[in-house]
């Protein structure tokens, strides 16, 4: 009997680790999509702590996964997608991955 319990739990880690693997992005993507949190910030004009503060998420976390030393989860990666969104600037990926303001976004001028 503890054998067979023992059999299941190493088979629902074993499960458990191919489901976080299949939800989690590559260390390639990890890294430009660091590259495009970035350079959104930079079509925004927001400091790492203002992107972090819209995104309810830590300064240092947003630090490590834009220079590529960490690999977000899908959830944080939807929070910092959804918060940059929400400023008018989106997410292109494919062939030419990188950050554009959307085309509805109506033309800022400076004073």
């Amino acid at each position: 009997m503890v054998r067979c319990f023992e059999a299941l739990s190493v088979r629902s880690k074993y499960v458990g680790n191919i489901f976080r693997q299949t939800q989690e992005m590559s260390s390639e993507k990890a890294i430009i999509f660091g590259r495009q949190l970035v350079a959104a910030r930079g079509l925004l004009k927001l400091t790492q702590a203002q992107l972090a503060e819209a995104s309810d998420i830590a300064q240092q976390h947003l630090a490590k996964i834009e220079a590529g030393l960490m690999v977000a989860r899908p959830a944080t990666v939807a929070k910092l997608r959804d918060a940059i969104e929400r400023q008018g600037v989106e997410f292109t990926n494919g062939d030419n991955p990188g950050v554009r303001f959307k085309s509805s976004r109506p033309l800022q001028t400076e004073p």
